[in-house]
C-alpha cells in the first residue's frame, strides 16, 4: 500500500508540472484564454502558488489588472512570508498609478486641443463674418469694373 501511495503523489506532482508546463508554453505563444482554462480546471481556482502566479501574470498580459492582483494576493496567502508576490503587487499598483496618470494627461491633452481648435474655429468664422459684412457695405457701383 506505501508503495501505491507514493505512486499516486509521484504522478500527482508530475501531473502538476506538466499542466503548469503546459500552461506557461501557452501563455508565452499569447494563448492566453487556453492557458486560464487549463490552470482554471473549471471554475476553481488553483491551490498553488506557482500557477496563481502564472495566472495573475496572465491576467496582467490581458490588461485584467484587478484579477491580476487578486491572483497575486491568493499566491501571497498560499506562500509563506513576503516574498516576490508582494513585490509584484507593489509594482502593479504602480503602475497602475502610472497608467493612471498617463490617461490623465491623455485626456487633459485632448481637452486642450478641443478648446483650441474651438477657438480657431470661432476666429476663422468671426473674421470671415468680418470680411463678408465689408463686402456687402460697399456700393455695388464701386464693384463694377470701367472697360477701356
Amino acid at each position: 500500500m506505501a508503495h501505491s501511495k507514493k505512486i499516486d503523489e509521484l504522478t500527482q506532482t508530475f501531473s502538476f508540472h506538466l499542466r503548469l508546463a503546459r500552461a506557461t508554453e501557452l501563455a508565452q505563444v499569447g494563448g492566453f484564454l487556453h492557458a486560464e482554462e487549463l490552470l482554471m480546471r473549471g471554475l476553481e481556482l488553483p491551490e498553488t502558488q506557482e500557477e496563481l502566479d502564472l495566472l495573475a501574470r496572465i491576467y496582467f498580459h490581458q490588461k485584467k489588472y484587478h484579477e491580476a492582483r487578486a491572483r497575486w494576493l491568493d499566491a501571497l496567502r498560499v506562500s509563506s512570508g513576503k516574498n516576490k508576490y508582494q513585490t509584484c503587487i507593489d509594482s502593479l499598483d504602480q503602475y497602475i498609478i502610472s497608467l493612471r496618470r498617463h490617461n490623465l494627461r491623455i485626456g487633459l491633452i485632448a481637452c486642450v486641443l478641443f478648446i483650441l481648435l474651438a477657438l480657431l474655429g470661432y476666429l476663422i468664422s468671426t473674421h470671415w463674418m468680418t470680411k463678408h459684412d465689408k463686402i456687402q457695405q460697399i456700393p455695388p457701383s464701386d464693384l463694377v469694373t470701367r472697360r477701356t
